[in-house]
């Protein structure tokens, strides 16, 4: 039986999602307590960015094999599973803390594993949007999802700062998020989420249906150059994201609070970028609108780099600019990949697209806490606002990158002709 997108579906997803932002909260308390700690602890770039990188890099590798595999597998039980081992994951964490001298490296093992395990959870997540929810609604749910990230990555900082300042040891934080996966998990058990079709699963190879994406996706106008686009931006972006703890407490002498308030002013800005897009109801131009909003990001990235010694309120600035970018830029695109790509490949393609798009981001994590080491953060933000303007201008100038969403390519039919547009909000 075929699942079709309906109110009832999509209630359904609202219930699913709900449970899934509350247990993304506790996770945004526990993933800033453990990067306040190895900064404190380590004050080194290289470690932050090792630290990241065994996280992302484990996902990049996994996560289009995953994607396969998210397809096939029953979501219900593929995201259950997923989330308990999360908790598991993290109870071990608090055991460490709690019991040994706190070896680097363990910490190190369990956020790969963690990224390991997000590899199935993120694609099989996201694949269920275009399933659920009718197409009518596909912006507003994903303006709606930015929303309420950008929430929860307010408040989760300035949690986690709070009780950084007030708890004399970090382990007890750790039980926020086992606690929290109980909201994600409850609501699973209760609602029915679409299955495989089983026809599919039998009668394709792995190598097969992972080939079918790269053909989709080599063969849709701009589609390439646009995934190319989003790795070299996620190249230069990432050493804002992963050396801001550093940054603020030695290159600006600040405290978590600080650093939570940055925090708090960038998702404050992903928040009102958010809203902004929950109530566009019909989006003409829609590369246009990215590539401007991918400029005025570079503004607030700037504005960050340039800021003057303890002049906090110019970071708050840059950081609100940038976040206000991202969900603009973010849901115009994932809009677009809801609607153009066939729904039975939705779990693949988000698996490939995704991993595609921040391939460039462990070796980022490495190379800018490398350089920052040997010369300074400064001059390797400056070094990526420069590159990433390049970039931009050569593949918006020289590809068809702009041409995205201005057609669909026909794939279940086998045609690689270009058919008309589709409008992504009606």
């Amino acid at each position: 039986m075929t699942f079709e997108a309906s109110k009832k579906s999509y209630l359904s997803f609202l219930l699913f999602w709900t449970g899934q932002i509350i247990s993304l909260l506790g996770s945004a308390i526990v993933t800033f307590s453990i990067i306040w700690w190895v900064t404190i602890e380590y004050e080194s770039e290289f470690y932050l960015g090792l630290a990241s990188f065994l996280s992302m890099g484990f996902f990049v590798l996994i996560a289009p094999f995953a994607g396969v595999w998210v397809d096939r597998w029953n979501k219900k039980w593929l995201i259950a599973v997923v989330d308990f081992l999360q908790a598991v994951i993290t109870i071990a964490l608090i055991l460490i803390f709690r019991y040994t001298t706190i070896p680097l490296w363990s910490v190190f093992i369990i956020l790969a594993v963690r990224g390991i395990l997000q590899a199935f959870h993120t694609p099989a997540v996201r694949s269920l949007i275009p399933q659920m929810v009718p197409e009518e609604n596909l912006n507003q749910m994903n303006s709606v999802n930015f929303v309420f990230n950008g929430v929860v990555n307010l408040v989760g900082p300035l949690i986690g700062a709070l009780l950084v300042e007030r708890i004399p040891t970090t382990h007890p934080i750790f039980w926020i998020d086992v606690g929290t996966f109980l909201f994600a998990i409850i609501p699973l058990l209760i609602i029915s989420l679409p299955k495989p079709k089983e026809m599919d699963v039998k009668s394709q190879s792995y190598r097969t249906e992972l080939k079918e994406v790269f053909s989709f996706i080599k063969s849709t106008k701009g589609l390439l150059s646009l995934l190319l686009l989003a790795t070299a931006l996620n190249f230069l972006i990432t050493p804002v994201n992963t050396q801001a703890p550093y940054y603020i407490k030695f290159d600006h002498s600040g405290d978590a609070f600080q650093l939570a308030y940055v925090f708090a002013f960038y998702y404050g800005g992903i928040l009102l970028g958010g809203l902004a897009m929950l109530f566009l109801r019909k989006i003409k131009k829609k590369m246009v609108i990215v590539l401007t909003f991918i400029l005025v990001g570079f503004v607030g990235y700037t504005i960050m780099a340039i800021a003057p010694w303890g002049y906090f309120w110019v970071l708050w600035i840059g950081a609100l600019i940038l976040g206000l970018a991202m969900p603009i830029v973010n849901v115009i695109t994932q809009t677009m990949f809801h609607t153009i790509v066939p729904k039975e490949m939705q779990g693949r393609f988000q698996a490939v697209a995704f991993s595609l798009s921040v391939a460039a981001m462990p070796i980022s994590m490495i190379v800018s806490g490398i350089i920052a080491e040997v010369t300074s953060i400064r001059y390797v933000l400056f070094g990526c606002i420069i590159i990433g303007l390049i970039v931009t201008a050569l593949l918006w100038l020289l590809t068809d990158v702009r041409y995205v969403g201005k057609s669909v390519n026909d794939f279940n039919n086998g045609d690689t002709n270009l058919i008309a547009e589709n409008n992504l909000v009606e």
